[in-house]
């Protein structure tokens, strides 16, 4: 008799350890959480780089959840987590005449959960680029028959969209 009441007190505390260890093991997030970056569209950068960031929410957070990056670009620098909602990163300068292009992939993390991924495409303008003129100015400029003195406002700068 005490052979079995032994039994059945050892298998109860191994079947209720076990579930113990399950429910510890995968936390249950109800609804689970919901990753997604707010940065409209791709990232724009002019030749001379500079301080950008990509702006994320995440619906329903974990309490252990986070944001992590990767890139495989060596002149994007000094990217930051920190902040909630945003990751913030500098540009370096380009030193090359060519446009470069890179991805920014970003990953929130939690215990339990598959991780959630989304990516910015980074696009940078070519060191001495064709500049672009833009009129600040009328576009038009009407000149009577015997000419006469004028002046134009513009502004030289380098193109960043593609």
């Amino acid at each position: 008799m005490r052979k079995v009441l032994l039994s059945i007190v050892l298998v109860s505390v191994i079947v209720s350890g076990c579930r113990k260890l399950e429910e510890t093991e995968k936390p249950v997030s109800d609804p689970p959480p919901v990753f997604t970056i707010t940065t409209e569209g791709n990232i724009s950068v002019p030749a001379g780089g500079g301080d950008f960031s990509i702006n994320y929410t995440v619906d329903n957070p974990a309490e252990d959840g986070k944001v992590g990056y990767d890139t495989d670009a060596d002149w994007i620098d000094a990217v930051s987590t920190a902040e909630d909602g945003i990751v913030s990163f500098t540009v370096l300068p380009n030193p090359v005449t060519e446009i470069r292009e890179t991805e920014i992939i970003l990953t929130y993390v939690y215990k339990g959960g598959d991780p959630q991924t989304s990516s910015v495409k980074i696009t940078q303008g070519a060191k001495d680029a064709d500049p672009v003129i833009a009129f600040i100015s009328s576009d038009t400029l009407e000149v009577g028959p015997d000419g006469g003195s004028f002046s134009i406002q513009y502004y030289r700068g380098q193109r960043t969209s593609f």
